[in-house]
This record gives C-alpha cells, sequence and structure tokens, in this order.
C-alpha cells in the first residue's frame, strides 16, 4: 500500500508540473478525499482545496486521475494569460498528461536498474558474461578494471527513525538517506558518477572499487611488503582508503558506521567472491572488534575463502580448546594408553582372574587425576 501511495504522489507531481507548463494556469491535484497533494501555490498542500478554494460557480475544470486503486482530480483553474480554451480541449490534454505520466512511472528509473544489476550480480543470479558486460556498459560499468567490493554497513543511519514532518514514507526516507551516504562514497573517491555504487538493502551500500595500483595511487605505502598471494594485491592501499572513507562517512552522517573490505577476485563472477569475503568480514569483524572499524578477513586471522584451513579468532586460549589436529591426536594418545593400561591390567592379574573384563579407564582429556604411587606399583608396566 505504501509503493502504490509513494507512485500516485509521484503521478500527481508529473502531471501538475507538466498541466501546469502547457496551459499557463493554476493547477492542483488532490486525492480521493479532497486533500491537496501538489499545486502550483504550495501553501495549498495538505489542506482540503474546497475549504480554501471555493467554487461556488463551477468555473474550475475537475479531471480525474487513477493510479490502480488510488483515485484524485486534477483541477485546473483559469489561464493567467486570460485566455480561455474549450474545457473539452483542456480535459483532453489533461487526461493525455496524466495517462503519459502513469506509463513513464511503470519505466524502472536508471539507479534502481543499476541497484538490482549490481544486487543480483553480488548474489552471483547473472547469466552470460556477455550481456552482463553489456548491461554493465549502458549503465556507465567498467568492468574491464580490476574490481574488489568494499560493503558500507550504514544500517543506523538509514534505517533509523523517520522523519515525521517531512511528507514522505519511510521506504522514501530511507532511499535518500542511502543516495546521501552514496553521495559521500563519490566525493570521496573523486567519481565521475554513482555507477559503481548501489543501496542493496538492509543499510548495506555496495562499493565496486577499482582496486589497480594506479586507481590506489593516493592510498600506497611505498614502504609496505608485498602481499604474498596476487589475490591480495593492494590490499593495504584498500585498507587505507577504507579507513579514510570511514573517517569521512562518519563525520557526514553522525551514526556508526562499519566497513568491510574483500578481496580482488579475477573475472565478472569474481566480484561475487569479492562480496562473500566482505560480508564474512564484516559480520566477524563487528562481533568480535566491535563497531566504526573497518574489517577485513586478514585482520580476523582467515585468509579468505580461498584458504586452506582458515584461523578463526577464538575467545578461549588455543590450549584451552585445541585444533582439530590436536583433537585427533590426543584421542589417538588416550586410546594407546587405554589399551597399554588394559595390557598391563591383565599381566598384573592372576590367570584365573585374566576372564573378568577389566575397568575401562576415563578419558584422559576428562580427567584431572594424576596416577597415585600405589597406583604406579601395581602396574609394573
Amino acid at each position: 500500500m505504501a509503493m502504490v501511495t509513494e507512485q500516485f504522489d509521484r503521478v500527481a507531481e508529473a502531471v501538475l508540473e507538466r498541466t501546469a507548463e502547457l496551459l499557463a494556469a493554476d493547477v492542483a491535484v488532490v486525492d480521493d478525499r479532497g486533500v491537496t497533494l501538489a499545486s502550483t501555490d504550495p501553501d495549498l498542500v495538505g489542506l482540503r482545496f474546497d475549504a480554501v478554494q471555493p467554487d461556488p460557480t463551477g468555473c474550475l475544470l475537475r479531471v480525474p486521475l487513477r493510479v490502480d486503486a488510488h483515485e484524485g482530480q486534477v483541477i485546473v483553474g483559469a489561464p493567467v494569460t486570460g485566455e480561455a480554451p474549450s474545457p473539452r480541449l483542456v480535459q483532453a490534454l489533461v487526461e493525455l498528461v496524466v495517462n503519459q505520466a502513469a506509463v513513464l512511472d511503470q519505466i524502472p528509473k536508471r539507479h534502481e536498474l543499476k541497484d538490482k544489476f549490481i544486487h543480483d550480480l553480488l548474489r552471483g543470479q547473472i547469466g552470460d558474461e556477455a550481456d552482463v558486460l553489456r548491461e554493465a556498459q549502458i549503465l556507465g560499468m567498467d568492468f574491464t578494471r580490476p574490481r574488489a567490493v568494499i560493503l558500507i554497513d550504514a544500517a543506523e543511519f538509514i534505517r533509523g527513525a523517520s522523519t515525521p514532518h517531512l511528507p514522505e514514507t519511510a521506504e522514501v526516507q530511507r532511499r535518500r538517506r542511502a543516495q546521501l551516504v552514496i553521495a559521500s562514497v563519490v566525493g570521496f573517491f573523486d567519481l565521475p558518477s554513482d555507477s559503481i555504487c548501489a543501496y542493496i538493502g538492509d543499510g548495506d551500500i555496495a562499493v565496486l572499487k577499482a582496486s589497480s595500483t594506479q586507481d590506489l595511487v593516493a592510498w600506497t605505502d611505498e614502504d609496505s611488503p608485498d602481499q604474498p598471494a596476487a589475490s591480495w594485491a593492494n590490499l593495504s592501499a584498500l585498507k587505507r582508503a577504507a579507513d579514510a572513507l570511514l573517517a569521512r562517512l562518519r563525520r557526514d552522517t553522525g551514526a556508526h558506521i562499519n566497513v568491510g573490505i574483500g578481496r580482488y577476485h579475477p573475472g565478472i563472477r569474481g566480484l561475487a567472491r569479492s562480496y562473500q569475503d566482505a560480508r564474512a568480514a564484516l559480520s566477524l569483524g563487528r562481533r568480535f572488534h566491535g563497531q566504526n572499524r573497518v574489517h577485513c578477513l586478514d585482520g580476523l586471522g582467515m585468509a579468505g575463502s580461498g584458504s586452506a584451513r582458515p584461523r578463526w579468532p577464538c575467545a578461549r586460549p588455543s590450549s584451552a580448546w585445541p585444533t582439530s589436529g590436536r583433537r585427533s591426536t590426543w584421542r589417538d594418545t588416550c586410546s594407546a594408553r587405554s589399551t597399554t593400561l588394559r595390557s598391563c591390567w591383565r599381566r598384573s592379574m592372576p590367570s584365573s582372574r585374566r576372564t573378568v573384563p577389566p575397568p575401562t579407564p576415563p578419558r584422559a582429556w576428562r580427567s584431572t587425576a594424576t596416577p597415585s604411587a600405589t597406583d604406579s606399583t601395581r602396574l609394573p608396566c
């Protein structure tokens, strides 16, 4: 219902602007309750039109406006030029403008197409790569350069409480705040457009940052050692850029911001893997390191999605909870010690009593007791 209301408001604004331009007249659009939604006189917005602009003589022309389940009227006054066009001509013109505005509103806007394209790309929901590259080129994206994903968690700012006094729905306000974050990113990286930035929902902004040495030269430290893996190339410069971006976003929004960095993976489908790296770093980093930080898998003790065995951060000391390799060694050791104890027990018993099954000793890692002196003398082995 909120989306339908938003669409009706957009159509009302488009109809008002176009009709007033063509007829050079005062125009207002009201809803089914008679409340003014848009008007050439801004003071009328939000008021009941008939209460503030009574029309006892019926001089105002009223044309029905319908968008899906919502109905209203377009009210046209006398032209300011003093000319009096035919009412039938005015009505036909307004109906044409209404139909045109309704059709155009159903066509997705460029930023909506871009957001959906990047959303599907990062989740691996793509088809033929040639078609993807062609669509990216239409939307102004250059995928011939290596790119890595910077994932910005701005949920506190984007999904914050809506402002009651603004005549916008909560979804419109979220979209507007997301665009403010994107504008801040575009300004920070001095981008020609926002084509590589997208709001992908849940308060997250994805940035497909070009990650070649030339693209990150402003944040390159010549004294830092090179990364051993090719997919981590220029990672240090990318993290320095993300640190500076975080400070900029915190200043512009005044809210908690978290940033996750994904490493570069080759190919168009590599962006989905880079997004997975960034999302994993963001999720784990918030849990173990808190808010307002730049998180990357290498800083969490993990080598990323391509490593053989990632090192997960753990609150316990490593000696208190061994790795899988150590647990396997403990099991083998306990089994060997248990076999030795059984063998020694059988040799120490008289032959007439060896048929009695020996007691099973407790597992070594659960026991805190140490063998006493009497135990050691009882087991000569």
